[in-house]
């Protein structure tokens, strides 16, 4: 294996460890929604996602250009339409751990 190939797999582990730490701390606020009762919608799936990309820059875990670039990519519906387990098989890939976390509480 040559160095930039081991340069390439280094880049690869770290931006699967940031998409892993994002989705837990989405994860964590939409168990945090759910048990206050809320209604998983688009404004609220948008909120959390919000709320979790600036807790993780806030903690400074992940360099900025990394939550710009996932910021700016998010693509959620807005408004009151609740939102099912069928839409996170076509929604945003960070609205999978949001609808999981509604679908399958965990058990506290």
């Amino acid at each position: 294996m040559n160095t930039n190939d081991e340069e390439q797999q280094a880049l690869q582990r770290g931006r699967a460890r940031f998409e892993a730490d994002v989705a837990q701390t989405v994860r964590i606020i939409a168990e945090r929604y759910r048990a206050t009762g809320a209604t998983l919608t688009g404004d609220a799936a948008r909120a959390i996602l919000e709320e979790a990309l600036a807790d993780v820059g806030l903690a400074s875990r992940w360099p900025e250009e990394l939550l710009a670039g996932l910021a700016e990519s998010i693509a959620m519906p807005s408004g009151s339409t609740p939102l099912t387990a069928e839409d996170a098989h076509c929604a945003e890939p960070l609205a999978q751990p949001v609808i999981e976390a509604f679908s399958n509480p965990t058990v506290t």
